[in-house]
């Protein structure tokens, strides 16, 4: 059979082309994981922090959830924002992904941690060791 032939789906016949590549996918899985830009929790050598308590008194509060009042999310982005903004002296110009895991109750004292070189800052909010929210945004002058 020539090297460049394909695999026969009625009697399963591999070629050695694609021996070749099943063999170079392998190779691929076993390599070390590569850590791209924003992915990976923020650690405290290359982060700002900045502490995050939003009072019961908040007005989005009363309508979010009438009995149980959770934080909402925009609120915890609008804080990513100001904190990007003493960090930086930047806006915030776009949401690139964002995750809520946990909710944020109010009167919780929790932290931000911002992390990142250029326009895009990774964000973590965490209360005490618990991940509430983690996400990628994009800065720009202000």
């Amino acid at each position: 059979m020539p090297a460049s032939s394909r695999t026969c789906v009625r009697c399963r016949i591999t070629s050695n082309r694609t021996a070749r590549r099943r063999n170079s996918v392998r190779a691929r899985n076993l390599r070390a994981p590569t850590r791209h830009k924003g992915e990976g929790p923020v650690t405290p050598n290359d982060a700002f922090h900045v502490p995050l308590c939003i009072a019961a008194s908040h007005p989005s509060l009363p309508g979010h959830f009438p009995d149980q009042p959770l934080v909402p999310g925009v609120v915890i982005l609008e804080a990513v924002a100001d904190a990007l903004r003493a960090w930086r002296g930047m806006r915030l110009a776009r949401v690139v992904e964002v995750k809520f895991l946990a909710p944020l109750l109010p009167g919780e004292q929790a932290t931000i941690a911002l992390s990142g070189t250029g326009e895009k800052i990774r964000f973590d909010v965490r209360r005490d060791e618990h991940l509430l929210a983690k996400g990628i945004v994009e800065a720009a002058s202000a």
